[in-house]
C-alpha cells in the first residue's frame, strides 16, 4: 500500500511537472512576440522652397511623417511612392510610411516648380549614411539657362496683369500690392510656381493662373528673369 502510494505521488509530480514545462514553454515563445516594432515620428516643415526635416536618418520600419506648412502657398510631400494631398498654408497632413530595408530615398513636392525652386531632398533609412555636408563656404551659381522667350513672356505679363500688383522697371510696372520683383529677382522656377499655383503672401490674395499653358509659364518666367538679372 505505502509503495502505490509513493507512485501515485511520483506520477502526481511528473504530470505537474510537465504541466510546468508547458507553461514555461509557452512563456518563453510568448516573449519574442512582446515586443514591437517601434514607430518614427518626423517632422517636415515646408517653406518657400524649402523643406526641414526633425530627423535625417530613421531605422528601418514604420516613419510617421507630420508635414506642417508654414509657407504662403500651398505644398506637398512625396516620399517612396506615397505622398500627402496639397496641404493649405497654416495646415498640416500625416503620411505613414513603411519602409522594409536600409537606404536613401528621394522626397519632393510635387507641385510645379517647386521641387526646382528648392523644396527636395533625401533621407537616409536604417544602414543607410547621411550626405557629407558641403566644404564650400560661398556658391558660384552662374546665370540660369532661359527656358522661355522673353519677348513672348513679356505679352503675357502685360495680358496677365502682372504690372497692377508688382513693381518691375523693364515692364514699367509700378504696383505695390505684391513683391517688388526687381528687389526680389526670383529665378524662374520661383516666378512659374506662384505664377501657377498663387500666393496669400502678406495678406495679399495672388490668383493662381491656371489659364496659362506650359509655354506661357516659360515665357513669363524667362521674361521676369531676364528683366532682373541683366547680363554683364
Amino acid at each position: 500500500m505505502r509503495r502505490f502510494v509513493q507512485m501515485f505521488v511520483i506520477a502526481g509530480l511528473a504530470v505537474a511537472g510537465v504541466g510546468a514545462g508547458a507553461i514555461f514553454s509557452a512563456s518563453g515563445a510568448a516573449s519574442p512576440s512582446s515586443a514591437t516594432a517601434t514607430t518614427t515620428k518626423v517632422t517636415v516643415t515646408a517653406t518657400e522652397f524649402k523643406f526641414k526635416l526633425s530627423k535625417t536618418k530613421v531605422p528601418v520600419g514604420t516613419v510617421v511623417f507630420t508635414v506642417v506648412n508654414k509657407g504662403k502657398v500651398a505644398h506637398d510631400f512625396k516620399i517612396a511612392g506615397k505622398k500627402t494631398p496639397k496641404i493649405a498654408p497654416g495646415k498640416s497632413a500625416k503620411l505613414t510610411v513603411k519602409f522594409s530595408k536600409s537606404g536613401r530615398l528621394s522626397y519632393i513636392c510635387t507641385l510645379a516648380g517647386h521641387a526646382a525652386a528648392g523644396m527636395k531632398g533625401t533621407l537616409a533609412v536604417g544602414s543607410a549614411t547621411t550626405p557629407p555636408p558641403t566644404t564650400a563656404t560661398t556658391t558660384t551659381t552662374g546665370p540660369e539657362a532661359l527656358q522661355g522667350d522673353p519677348t513672348a513672356g513679356q505679352a503675357v505679363f502685360a495680358a496677365s496683369g502682372c504690372a497692377t500688383c508688382h513693381t518691375l522697371a523693364a515692364a514699367g510696372a509700378t504696383g505695390t500690392a505684391g513683391p517688388n520683383l526687381d528687389q526680389l529677382k526670383p529665378s524662374q522656377a520661383i516666378v512659374r510656381a506662384f505664377v501657377q499655383n498663387g500666393s496669400t503672401s502678406g495678406g495679399v490674395t495672388m490668383p493662381a493662373f491656371t489659364n496659362l499653358s506650359p509655354t506661357d509659364l516659360n515665357n513669363i518666367a524667362a521674361y521676369v528673369y531676364a528683366s532682373t538679372h541683366p547680363a554683364g
